[in-house]
């Protein structure tokens, strides 16, 4: 197997254990910035992030078994997941935590 598949497995299970801790166990100090004077809803908050941080370590895992499917391409695969799925949950997930925080619409 391949290093760079190797890479993406413990990077997609580092990302659902990190939001199973935020989003199921509510480890909030696990979130980055977090304020508790900002968010009007903690539960929503949690949740909302941890099911992302969940959902890029499931998308990781899918890549990383394409990347075995697909020896071939593994490279361009593991860019694929590194540098548009990644970015795109992560903007995803700080657009949507604002609904959350106080004095947001």
């Amino acid at each position: 197997m391949e290093p760079l598949t190797i890479f993406t497995f413990f990077a997609a299970l580092g990302f659902v254990v990190w939001g199973y801790l935020v989003g199921i166990k509510r480890n909030l100090s696990l979130i980055p910035r977090y304020s508790p004077g900002r968010i009007k809803n903690e539960r929503g908050y949690t949740l909302w992030i941890g099911y992302n941080l969940m959902g890029m370590g499931t998308l990781g895992g899918i890549d990383g078994l394409l990347q075995i499917l697909f020896p071939d391409t593994h490279v361009s695969m593991f860019l694929a997941y590194a540098v548009i799925i990644v970015p795109a949950i992560m903007i995803r997930t700080i657009a949507g935590k604002r609904r959350y925080e106080a004095g947001q619409a």
